[in-house]
């Protein structure tokens, strides 16, 4: 039997473009749908067009609309639903309540996917501290974050990138990738290079940047540190793996997270990570393995201490991330995995 899909929302981001990739190398056929924002009418009318095709079943990533209305229409649509929950909470305040309308999706959804226990546990906890019912109706399946490995060009030489950088060749190099708001943890990068007495370690912090105060704080931080490079902007493809082959490191010191998808990033491009145990990141972070866990601006320090002492071992442990990203979240097995959430769902 072949499954028919309706995915919303359309995007260009990596998570979907691996993950509809390899659903259709299964078999599945996939149709993706903009997500339902009333701003946008248009949109609102291709979901409706796309439901009338009767899909076998609704797949939602993240929060799909910032409409309650629609919110409400869309789950309440009689067919087999299955919601990833990347994150609980989106990134940016799209409701009164946004824990309220989570909810409403995890009462309304047959299937909802979380990348690891740890996410949904965190969840329950978060639900009890606020005396809120943390039962629903949804079937919870845990499925790992889908493998970024072999989507980008991961053959740039070191050296090759940190000269286009201009950077110097042997410096060793810490990078720090999407800083788009201040959940990324952003400001405590920030902090650690302002404590940072070493005077050994070169700074990247690159990616697009919408938070115009944050933005504000690394153009005056790139101009009072010589060893800071910041490119605050989208980066296309063919971009990233300059950005990433140039560092030895990636920190991505997270103020709270549901899902990391940028340490799949990292671990495509074979950079060991420091970040905090929260969400998904233990999963594949494991420190003196993989990367190191550090929340607090002395212990990121440590750690780039560590991975400082030895560059081969640093190098070495890139290569492990890697590997262990694959044997996890490959991406046939993420799909088979969804497939048999989309049965389930259909049964």
């Amino acid at each position: 039997m072949t499954v028919r899909v309706l995915s919303i929302p359309t995007s260009d981001h990596a998570y979907l473009r691996r993950l509809n990739a390899a659903l259709e190398a299964r078999g599945v056929t996939v149709e993706s749908a903009p997500p339902p924002y009333l701003r946008w009418p248009r949109n609102v009318l291709r979901v409706r067009r796309s439901l009338a095709r009767k899909p076998d079943v609704l797949h939602m990533h993240w929060h799909v609309s910032d409409n309650a209305w629609v919110t409400r229409w869309l789950l309440s649509r009689r067919l087999p639903k299955v919601w990833t929950v990347h994150n609980v909470l989106p990134h940016d305040r799209m409701f009164r309540d946004d824990v309220a309308v989570t909810l409403r999706y995890l009462q309304s959804v047959d299937i909802a996917v979380w990348h690891s226990v740890r996410s949904l546990e965190d969840f329950r906890n978060q639900l009890a501290r606020r005396r809120l019912d943390s039962d629903w109706s949804a079937e919870d399946v845990v499925i790992p974050h889908i493998s970024f490995n072999g989507l980008w060009d991961s053959s740039v030489p070191e050296g090759v990138a940190k000269r286009r950088l201009g950077l110097p060749t042997d410096a060793f190099v810490v990078g720090h990738f999407g800083p788009r708001a201040s959940y990324k943890g952003t400001n405590k990068v920030l902090d650690a290079i302002d404590s940072d007495r070493s005077q050994e370690t070169y700074w990247l912090i690159f990616g697009e940047c919408e938070d115009p105060s944050l933005r504000l704080r690394l153009e005056r931080s790139s101009q009072d540190h010589e060893r800071l490079r910041i490119f605050p902007h989208r980066l296309l493809d063919h971009e990233l793996p300059i950005w990433f082959s140039a560092c030895n490191l990636i920190v991505q010191p997270y103020r709270q997270v549901t899902t990391s998808g940028t340490i799949y990033f990292a671990a495509a491009f074979r950079k060991p990570v420091v970040a905090p145990p929260f969400g998904n990141i233990p999963d594949v972070v494991r420190p003196g393995e993989t990367g190191w866990l550090a929340n607090e601006v002395p212990e990121i320090l440590e750690s780039i201490g560590e991975a400082r002492k030895s560059v081969d071992r640093t190098r070495a442990m890139g290569d492990a991330f890697h590997r262990l990203v694959d044997e996890q979240s490959h991406p046939d097995r993420v799909a088979g995995a969804y497939v048999a959430a989309y049965e389930r769902a259909m049964g």
